[in-house]
């Protein structure tokens, strides 16, 4: 697991993607949407997953089995090539009242999920004779962070510095950047650098085989200049 450390979550969600999936095999967005094959996609969805490949989550509490019903509809769209990831989302972080009491049990929520999300492709894998598990990676972000602090009604209120937390099977533990004792950015852990989105933007993209420059038009906002000789600075990319 790689971590991009920067602070805490607040608000939270997921990014699981799998890297590998043949570009060709994504539906275009056109005037008819979905080819045929993805319209049989559509069909299947409805369809039972095989039996006794994931774990019963009947029991486990709401928000955990939220996400990883969620994660589960999904993976079966992306078995039936309708895309290549997906956004997962888990509410009840803006904790500006009872934060204790309120947001670590979100969070054990969330971690309890990915642990399943993880389990459930590699269960599917065992059943199945796949291997999806290899090709699974899962970012973890938020929108921003929670003060150090707490306020009168013991809550936190909105904090601009957050972290991010990535998955995949061959991934290398590692931890890029790190806060100080007042929940700022301790910029030396990261080569004097303070790690912005771009720059996470960058790693990921460039690990995925995505272009980083070379936008033109309304896509130039997504041009990633002057970002490499930082990645360098910071020793490398979190991801191998």
């Amino acid at each position: 697991c790689q971590k991009v450390s920067l602070g805490r979550e607040s608000g939270l969600g997921a990014w699981i993607g799998f890297i590998g999936l043949a570009s060709a095999s994504v539906p275009k967005v056109s005037s008819n949407f979905f080819g045929a094959n993805q319209q049989a996609g559509l069909q299947n969805l409805g369809q039972a997953d095989p039996d006794n490949v994931f774990a019963d989550v009947t029991q486990v509490n709401g928000a955990a089995r939220n996400l990883i019903n969620q994660f589960r509809f999904a993976f079966k769209a992306y078995r039936e090539r309708l895309f290549a990831s997906v956004n997962l989302s888990i509410g009840g972080f803006d904790t500006h009242g009872n934060h204790d009491a309120n947001h670590l049990p979100r969070l054990n929520s969330l971690i309890y999920a990915i642990n399943q999300i993880i389990a459930d492709v590699a269960a599917y894998d065992t059943s199945q004779v796949t291997n999806y598990a290899n090709r699974l990676k899962i970012a973890v972000c938020s929108d921003f962070a929670r003060t150090p602090g707490y306020n009168a009604r013991n809550g936190k209120d909105h904090w601009s510095v957050t972290s991010m937390m990535f998955y995949g099977t061959n991934f290398a533990g590692r931890t890029l950047g790190a806060t100080d004792s007042g929940q700022s950015p301790n910029i030396g852990a990261s080569g004097n650098v303070r790690i912005r989105p771009e720059h996470v933007h960058y790693m990921w993209r460039q690990y995925a085989g995505l272009p980083t420059t070379g936008f033109t038009g309304e896509m130039q906002r997504y041009n990633l200049t002057n970002v490499s000789g930082d990645i360098a600075t910071m020793g490398g990319s979190i991801f191998p």
